[in-house]
């Protein structure tokens, strides 16, 4: 669930703000002229309309909401032939933008390393190698990730008693 206000006389906080849920998680990413919130949730465990409901009740400035389904997960291969997947083209592990822009930067700089030392001369070698280390940078992603799961002592629900229970 994704929506926001206009920001009237709120002081700008210069991070994002994360907190715990009944089925994951909620953010707040603050701008000039706007605040957005977001709820990450897993439709397993409550309804989007339930969701929504949780979401309006912390959040009461907000105004029009949307929902967003996603699945999360990458690619096999980002690099096929000629054509290139860097950022969320390669896979998509959470809505919050700081790993994704991240992960742009280090593809973008795989990208160009591979570029220059290959003198433009691309093997299928170097594209498999540059598949591998996206793959493992994706999965470095859903790691870091998953310590928000694994690690929080919220244990008060069945949602967060599985994360607690499942989560690797």
């Amino acid at each position: 669930v994704v929506g926001g206000w206009a920001r009237t006389d709120e002081p700008i906080k210069a991070y994002t703000t994360a907190e715990s849920m009944n089925c994951g998680w909620s953010w707040q990413i603050e701008h000039e002229h706007r605040i957005n919130r977001g709820y990450v949730y897993s439709s397993a465990f409550i309804s989007d309309d339930e969701a929504e409901k949780e979401f309006r009740a912390k959040n009461p400035k907000v105004q029009k909401t949307r929902i967003v389904k996603f699945v999360s997960g990458c690619y096999r291969r980002g690099w096929v032939k000629n054509v290139i997947a860097v950022g969320n083209a390669f896979g998509f592990v959470e809505p919050l933008e700081a790993t994704s822009l991240a992960t742009i930067c280090v593809q973008s700089q795989m990208m160009v390393e591979t570029l220059k030392s290959s003198h433009g001369y691309i093997s299928e070698f170097l594209r498999n190698l540059y598949n591998a280390r996206g793959k493992r940078l994706w999965d470095s992603n859903r790691d870091f990730l998953a310590v928000h799961y694994k690690f929080n002592k919220r244990v008060d629900n069945a949602f967060w008693r599985e994360c607690w229970e499942k989560t690797d």
